[in-house]
């Protein structure tokens, strides 16, 4: 989810994986996609469900999967859009690695 140019709290990327770092199927990932369209947010444990059946939906898919917040990187207004995408782009990759333990 990305950030509008004013914001600076929050995240806007996260990486997600199977705990067994299996292929996530198609309905896994709608379903992941539903969920958070329904919470207006990255799902996680703790989550208020106005259903049942979502509270459900979502301790299951929580159960199977691992996701991880990766906040934006702070920014200044003069940065140059390359460097930023560089500078976002070497951020992710050193959080994922942080998270699997290369």
């Amino acid at each position: 989810m990305e950030l509008k140019p004013k914001e600076t709290r929050g995240q806007c990327t996260v990486f997600v994986h199977r705990r067994d770092f299996g292929l996530i199927s198609n309905a896994s990932f709608e379903m992941f996609l539903r969920l958070t369209a329904i919470q207006n947010r990255w799902i996680k444990e703790g989550n208020k469900w106005d259903y049942e059946q979502e509270a459900n939906d979502a301790r299951a898919w929580l159960s199977e999967h691992a996701i991880h917040r990766i906040e934006h990187p702070k920014s200044s207004a003069d940065r140059v859009a390359e460097d930023y995408a560089k500078h976002w782009a070497q951020h992710i990759r050193q959080k994922i690695r942080s998270f699997i333990g290369w």
